[in-house]
């Protein structure tokens, strides 16, 4: 074998080398694309409740509008899935899934 032939193996065993390193190290994984976040509505007497689910189990199961004194339910479908979306949101972003009666106002929530 040549010397330009030792150079050329030596270079590809070293290309080889690298890339297996490579592909061999743990990828990291980002925590939002781990978790599936989703809400659902259901009927209650007299009204509308929903769940928020992370993974497709049940995380959050609520009845009555939260933030609101006594057991009020959400008189419309449109206002239960407008706080699930509101409570996914907060997840999503890593904030405590808590709502208060201000931002319940904002969406413009009938209770």
């Amino acid at each position: 074998m040549t010397k330009s032939s030792y150079i050329i193996l030596s270079v590809s065993l070293l290309v080889v080398v690298l890339i297996t390193a490579y592909l061999s190290q743990p990828k990291k994984k980002n925590i939002n694309n781990l978790l599936l976040v989703e809400s659902s509505t259901f009927q209650v007497a007299g009204g509308w409740g929903y769940n928020v689910l992370v993974d497709h189990k049940i995380f959050i199961h609520q009845e009555a509008v939260p933030a609101i004194g006594g057991n009020k339910i959400f008189i419309k479908k449109e206002d239960a899935e407008k706080t699930a979306a509101l409570i996914v949101q907060k997840i999503l972003n890593k904030k405590v899934p808590s709502v208060s009666e201000h931002e319940l106002d904002s969406l413009q929530v009938t209770y």
